[in-house]
C-alpha cells in the first residue's frame, strides 16, 4: 500500500479468512485517527478484519463513536470486558 507508514496498525494477528487488525482506543484523538486509517484501508480495498478495543467507549463523544463504529468490524467496549475480547477474536484468528 502506498504511504503505509503514514497508516499505522497496533497489532496484526494472521485471521481465519484475512490478516486482523487490533486497534486500542484510549481516548478521542486516538479514535479519530484509528477511523482515519480504516477508512483509508476500506477505500483501497485492503483484505482485512479490524478488532478495536476502548479503554473506556463511555468517555468517546457521539459523533466520534458513530463513524468509528461505522468503519470497524468488531469493538470491544472496555478494557475489563476479557472473555468477550478473547471469544471476539478467537472468530477471527488463527490462535493456538
Amino acid at each position: 500500500m502506498d504511504n503505509a507508514s503514514d497508516y499505522p496498525i497496533d497489532y496484526r494477528i494472521e485471521g481465519k479468512d484475512a490478516p486482523v487488525f487490533l486497534f486500542g482506543i484510549p481516548n478521542r484523538d486516538k479514535a479519530k485517527t484509528v477511523t482515519i486509517i480504516l477508512e483509508h484501508l476500506l477505500r483501497t480495498q485492503a483484505r482485512f478484519d479490524s478488532v478495536v478495543v476502548f479503554s473506556d467507549q463511555s468517555t468517546l463523544p457521539r459523533a466520534d463513536l458513530a463513524r468509528l463504529t461505522n468503519v470497524s468490524d468488531t469493538m470491544i467496549s472496555s478494557l475489563d470486558a476479557e472473555s468477550d475480547f478473547r471469544r471476539k477474536l478467537e472468530k477471527k484468528a488463527l490462535l493456538n
